[in-house]
């Protein structure tokens, strides 16, 4: 298998040298004002080469070698190398297009939002269906979907799935806006909005789109994917019915993770402390001042983080006081101080582990690492202890699957393994 792999990514890199992103004449678009999609010009297309080197890269990013991640959890024994073979072999043209489309604000309010689309290129050949691919955090504008033609999630089209990625408010076309970052109503109305848009769309234009929904998301994702599932249980079950929401390594309790980064005195994610705070304030306008709430290199720099100029890597040599008592002022790790009881408000009425049920039979996997470096593992706990015993259909998987880079590999390959062996 080692030998078959090393020959894969040698076809791979030596065929990516002679594929390039191309223009083509946009699909077209019937201009009718009740569309949810605004705009969606399908008119580059990708060497499917080039989004399964995309895999390869985040394998090689997480510093482990990629035959020590535990893929044991993986439906069919599948590994990364397996994964990216059977991808290599079993691969058709695929083309993408960035969309605008009708959605709201933070307030209800109506606002054109953006995102990008995956599909075949050849609109005769069947769709199996679509995922709904809510992305980890992008801490910069220029990896948002609308502006980065590959995404990581773009891998599942390759397997006959249109994928569907949201920016989500604050990003792409609004990015004039603050971001409400883990804020979950308007999330999950962002992502809500983008699928039925979408597959609007490929309806339009002539795509024959199974029977199969996903609803997936790692990280920040993990948490959209979640309140997506909680908002399409509690108003859009007439529109939607998830065949099976995959979720990894979420946020899906801010103030849980708050305690925990203060008992650990501890954050992997230091730049995630002002996008969390300011989602917050973004979502609830909470009127907060960050300058009071922080303190060292992070308020020196919090400013570099709500630009959305610099990416994570960028940000991580920046910002890096790891230690809450850091970060945050004092005043912070008394919770009966009004500026901190005021957020911590926000953070619970923004917690998904509490005040809904999902529909009886739902089928949901959630994945986190108990070794995650910078999303607390009790985030998993609490929502799989609020999912137990509701009827649906649950699957926990959790183990020492490394740091949440390596979680990620994980996740993306459980998924991959699933689809691969239906």
């Amino acid at each position: 298998m080692k030998k078959k792999f090393r020959l894969a990514f040698i076809l791979l890199f030596s065929m990516t040298a002679f594929f390039s992103c191309k223009k083509e004449k946009p699909a077209p678009i019937t201009p009718v004002e009740s569309h949810l999609y605004e705009m969606i010009e399908m008119d580059t297309i990708i060497n499917p080469l080039d989004i399964i080197l995309n895999l390869g890269t985040l394998a090689g990013d997480t510093g482990i070698n990629i035959n020590e991640i535990n893929t044991s959890v993986v439906p069919n024994g599948i590994s990364v190398q397996d994964a990216i073979s059977y991808l290599l072999s079993n691969w058709s043209g695929i083309v993408t297009g960035k969309m605008y489309y009708s959605s709201k604000d933070v307030a209800g309010n109506p606002k054109t939002l953006s995102g990008r689309v995956y599909v075949y290129l050849d609109q005769t050949k069947d769709l199996r269906g679509i995922i709904l691919a809510s992305h980890f955090t992008k801490a910069a504008d220029r990896e948002c979907p609308s502006n980065r033609i590959l995404q990581l999630e773009a891998i599942y089209s390759i397997l006959g799935y249109a994928v569907v990625m949201p920016d989500y408010i604050g990003y792409g076309k609004t990015v004039d806006m603050g971001h409400p970052y883990l804020d979950w109503t308007s999330t999950a109305q962002s992502c809500i909005d983008s699928y039925l848009a979408a597959r609007e769309y490929l309806e339009d234009n002539g795509y024959n789109i199974g029977d199969e929904i996903y609803n997936i998301g790692y990280s920040q994702g993990g948490s959209s994917a979640m309140a997506t599932l909680r908002m399409v249980t509690e108003s859009y079950s007439d529109k939607i019915q998830f065949t099976k929401s995959f979720m990894g390594g979420g946020v899906y309790d801010i103030e849980a993770t708050f305690d925990d980064v203060v008992e650990k005195n501890f954050t992997g994610i230091p730049y995630g402390m002002p996008m969390i705070i300011n989602g917050l304030d973004c979502a609830q306008n909470l009127n907060l001042n960050l300058d009071d709430i922080f303190i060292g290199k992070t308020r020196e720099n919090y400013r570099l983080v709500l630009s959305k100029q610099y990416d994570a890597d960028e940000l991580n040599e920046i910002l890096t006081d790891n230690k809450a008592t850091d970060i945050f002022n004092e005043f912070m790790f008394d919770k009966t101080h009004p500026v901190t009881s005021k957020i911590m408000e926000a953070a619970r009425k923004n917690r998904l582990t509490d005040t809904w049920t999902p529909n009886n039979g739902e089928d949901i996997s959630i994945l986190h690492s108990t070794t995650d470096d910078m999303v607390p593992y009790i985030n998993s706990e609490l929502m799989n202890e609020a999912l137990e015993n509701t009827g649906c259909e649950l699957e926990f998987i959790s183990g020492d699957f490394g740091p949440h880079k390596a979680g990620a590999v994980l996740f993306f390959i459980n998924i991959l393994g699933y689809l691969i062996g239906l």
